[in-house]
């Protein structure tokens, strides 16, 4: 039995993620255990910058051990279809696909045909402060009352441009609710 109350998510299937999408392509273990217990009870879920989908694989596996029907949304560029296959071929033998929906293209291309409110945003995409600050000012307005923001590399020294833009949001617009190690979670007031 999972213990949902917990601020993280110890799932059964963490053996078969680190195996298939493996530690150092993405989130560590207690992020990816943050975003697991981020993504229960969420419908919509957005992913600003999926890569190889290591992120994608723990939300979805919250999604999956809490029997909550939700999908998520992965926009990235994939490059050439860069990091696609992978990204596609890992979710499909996790088994959790049918949580997912990767998106190519641009975040502000694709945030201009968007039409769905949003549960949960997830912005781990370039993390230039200009870049940063524009995935949140296009995407946050579709961020429901009471639904979730995270920023990824918040405080990591090689992006100082996700500190600093986060930095700036008052509190009174997003109320932070943990950093878990640089996974940043607040609550769209």
């Amino acid at each position: 039995m999972i213990d949902f109350s917990k601020r993280t998510v110890d799932i059964p299937n963490m053996d078969k993620i680190n195996t298939i999408i493996p530690k150092g392509i993405g989130v560590f273990d207690v992020e990816g255990k943050r975003l697991a217990k981020l993504a229960v009870g969420r419908k919509v879920i957005v992913e600003i910058g999926a890569h190889r989908g290591r992120s994608t694989a723990f939300m979805a596996s919250g999604l999956r051990y809490s029997n909550t029907d939700g999908m998520i949304y992965s926009v990235d560029h994939w490059l050439e279809g860069q990091h696609l296959d992978a990204y596609n071929s890992g979710l499909e033998r996790l088994q959790l696909n049918h949580h997912t929906t990767p998106i190519r293209g641009a975040s502000e291309d694709i945030v201009k045909t968007w039409d769905k409110p949003i549960d949960f945003l997830f912005i781990d995409g370039n993390h230039s402060y200009f870049h940063v600050k524009q995935d949140y000012r296009l995407w946050s307005p579709f961020v429901v009352k009471g639904g979730l923001i995270a920023f990824h590399d918040y405080g990591n020294p090689g992006w100082e441009g996700v500190r600093r833009f986060v930095d700036t949001i008052p509190d009174s617009d997003l109320h932070c609710i943990g950093v878990h190690h640089s996974l940043w979670s607040g609550v769209k007031s």
